[in-house]
Formats: C-alpha cells, sequence, structure tokens
C-alpha cells in the first residue's frame, strides 16, 4: 500500500505513481479522504482527553460538584461515541482508495514500453 503521507509531502513520490495508469482523480480522492480522516481524529484525540481530564475531576471534585461533573464527562463520552464511527470510515475509505493506487514507478524506468517488450517477446518465440 502507498504511503499517503509521502504522497501529499513528496512531489516524485507522487508524480512516480502518475507515471503510472491510475484512474483520474485517484490520488486527490485519497488525499481528500487522508484529510477528512486526520480532522476526525483530531476531533476524537482532543475528546479523549477533555474526557480523560473529567474523569479525573470527578474524582478531586466536592461531593456536591460531582453530579454536574459526571453529566459532562457523559456529554464527552456521548459525543465521543458518535464521532468514533465515523472515523472508522474515515480510516477504512482512506485504505480502499489507497489501494487503489499502485506503487511508484522508479525515477529510472522509462514511460510507456509494455507493448514494445511484449511485442519482443512474442516475436522472440517464433521459431
Amino acid at each position: 500500500m502507498i504511503d499517503v503521507k509521502r504522497l501529499r509531502d513528496e512531489p516524485d513520490y507522487r508524480l512516480g505513481i502518475e507515471r503510472k495508469r491510475v484512474r483520474p482523480g485517484i490520488i486527490d480522492e485519497t488525499l481528500a479522504a487522508e484529510d477528512r480522516r486526520r480532522a476526525l481524529l483530531g476531533e476524537v484525540e482532543g475528546l479523549r482527553a477533555e474526557q480523560n481530564a473529567a474523569s479525573k475531576a470527578i474524582g478531586r471534585a466536592a461531593p456536591d460538584e460531582r453530579p454536574a461533573r459526571i453529566a459532562a464527562a457523559a456529554e464527552l463520552k456521548e459525543r465521543l461515541g458518535a464521532l468514533e464511527p465515523d472515523l472508522a470510515a474515515a480510516e477504512e475509505a482512506v485504505r480502499a482508495l489507497a489501494l487503489q493506487i499502485p506503487n511508484p514507478a522508479s525515477a529510472e524506468t522509462p514511460d510507456g514500453g509494455e507493448d514494445r517488450k511484449s511485442t519482443r517477446l512474442n516475436s522472440s518465440h517464433r521459431t
């Protein structure tokens, strides 16, 4: 599977892939799906950190403050529970798209030539 980070950050890596026959737009679709996944991941991780802090605050809170803090922690848990399936779907979308992209061609590999090679092989087998 291709490295989506390298695909975004390294133009030569992307060029090596684009030199192969790939479906038009697949690279941009993959990068857009990865951007969505990263945004959701950041949101989920932020909520997890808030939830952890809220849980610790419950233990340190005065008894009369605990019900409000428990309610706030429950709300965070609910929001997190709603986002986690979206994150899983985004991760699967990136994976499915990335699997459609071939590994990049080496810079030393000439463009084209597939037909010439097969023609040469076919003609060498004639006797």
